[in-house]
């Protein structure tokens, strides 16, 4: 088998893309290219490589090519590596990598290096993800750790890997539903019963029947949630949600108030005081007593006014009246 590296095997990668492009409608750049994978099958290929180059991934394209044996040549040289993966981790050349967090998408990969290696899961795990294929949703390691999220508690590690979520078929409802069930992981603690998966699902589906689909309001509440959801200082919010003490369609009809934290919704009331009162002391401040504006309504003289400037500079100001007798207001310059 011969050698080669990321940069070579990128750059063969490349050229087989190019030439895939011109083989349907000429023979003999589709000749170049099945000799071309054909010659890929024999080069020797490790998991770090075919991930750091994608290059699984974007030969399974070719298997689908209108050219019959363009397309066998891509399936053959997919299962050459594939095997060739399987064979490594069976050894344990790539068991290492994978328990020190390389990214090897073994299910296994969160495990300690101090715990016993099964090369017998490995070896059927690590082909799929190293050749760009998703691993089965049963079999799929932590959300978190495979979005980059900060790991969750040690006592719902284990139970972390055990999240299936309800898939939907569209990639944009799937992809939403996997980021609720990221936010709500960090509750798993105060309820560690609860169905994470049918959880996130259950806020999405009410989503999108609010919605009527996948559009722009669907987006701008997604993001309102997760907002809410992530946030550090809201944990009853997950809580409630994961328990299901909420619901998710009273989740999704919830307002940006009745979202909020105990401690935002405290200093909203806080903010809202402080306001009020100001406003009522202004106002205070300004009113005077007299007798000389004569009420259009009930024609009597306990009236109370303000003036206030609410044009230019040069202009007189503007006074506002409010009869103390039936409440009538107006106002003039």
């Amino acid at each position: 088998m011969c050698a080669i590296d990321a940069a070579q095997l990128a750059k063969r990668i490349g050229e087989a893309l190019r030439l895939s492009e011109k083989a349907e409608d000429d023979p003999d750049v589709a000749q170049a290219l099945t000799e071309l994978l054909k010659d890929l099958q024999t080069c020797q290929v490790t998991t770090q490589l075919l991930l750091e180059t994608q290059a699984g991934k974007k030969i399974r394209k070719l298997a689908k090519h209108s050219n019959a044996a363009v397309s066998q040549a891509a399936a053959a040289t997919v299962s050459a590596w594939r095997e060739a993966v399987t064979k490594e981790t069976v050894t344990g050349t790539g068991a290492g990598e994978a328990a020190n967090g390389s990214g090897v998408p073994f299910s296994q990969g969160s495990q300690s290096s101090s715990q016993p290696s099964q090369p017998s899961q490995s070896a059927g795990r690590a082909a799929p993800g190293a050749m760009g294929q998703p691993p089965p949703a049963k079999r799929q390691k932590s959300i978190g750790a495979a979005n980059g999220a900060a790991a969750p508690p040690p006592a719902a590690a284990a139970a972390d890997r055990k999240v299936v979520i309800p898939k939907t078929g569209d990639s944009v409802r799937d992809k939403t539903r996997q980021l609720f069930a990221e936010a709500l992981l960090l509750a798993r603690e105060a309820a560690p019963d609860a169905d994470v998966g049918a959880a996130a699902a259950e806020a999405e589906s009410a989503m999108h029947r609010q919605n009527d689909g996948v559009n722009q309001r669907y987006k701008a509440k997604y993001r309102s949630l997760i907002f809410n959801l992530k946030d550090a200082n809201n944990p009853d919010l997950r809580r409630r949600v994961l328990s299901g003490e909420i619901t998710g369609d009273v989740l999704v009809n919830l307002s940006a108030e009745e979202l909020a934290s105990d401690a935002r919704k405290s200093e909203n009331a806080q903010i809202r005081k402080t306001a009020l009162f100001e406003a009522e002391r202004g106002q205070h401040m300004k009113m005077a007593t007299t007798d000389q504006f004569k009420c259009g309504k009930c024609k009597q003289r306990k009236t109370q006014y303000y003036q206030m400037q609410t044009r230019s500079a040069d202009e007189p100001m503007t006074t506002f009246v409010t009869c103390t007798n039936c409440g009538n207001r107006w106002k003039f310059c």
